[in-house]
């Protein structure tokens, strides 16, 4: 419960909401003047001019030429390096990349590489699945002994004379 309150602290509230009161009520005329009043001295009021706005926004059309994650119209069906070194009826599980691709007489094997997607550009780059990692590569970099020597619509070109394919879409 609250204790009472002493008579000085009752005089100072009551003298406080007393001087509230008539500030406020002081400054009723302020608050009640109308803008309007005064507009015959200054001269007639001119509406601001408002831009027009359209009725119907029109955004530019997007015209898509070609999707970069699926093979050109041109592009040959070429079986896979990887799968003619696997013999008929065998069947690798996914990311075995433990076996090789030879890259060449007197080179290192290739690891074995999925290319999952390219992106053509001024900086032609492809996502490549080797064994359980999943890279971004672009032309001068290695996938094992090999150096990527370009890439385009229809997959990867080594530096070996290889070619990894663009696998087909799901």
């Amino acid at each position: 419960m609250l204790p009472p309150l002493r008579d000085s602290d009752r005089r100072r509230l009551v003298f406080l909401s007393i001087a509230l009161s008539c500030s406020s009520v002081a400054l009723l005329p302020l608050s009640a003047q109308s803008s309007s009043s005064g507009a015959s001295d200054r001269g007639p009021i001119v509406a601001a001019s408002i831009p027009d706005v359209p009725s119907a926004l029109r955004f530019p059309e997007v015209v898509v030429s070609r999707d970069p994650f699926v093979p050109a119209a041109g592009a040959q069906s070429v079986k896979p390096v990887v799968d003619t070194l696997v013999p008929d009826g065998i069947v690798l599980p996914p990311n075995s990349g433990a076996d090789g691709i030879p890259g060449g007489e007197n080179t290192a094997p290739v690891p074995r590489a999925i290319v999952r997607a390219i992106v053509l550009g001024p900086q032609s780059r492809a996502l490549v699945e080797m064994g359980s990692a999943v890279k971004i590569l672009e032309v001068g970099d290695s996938i094992g002994s090999a150096v990527i020597s370009s890439i385009d619509a229809n997959g990867i070109n080594l530096s070996t004379g290889l070619h990894i394919p663009l696998t087909e879409p799901r």
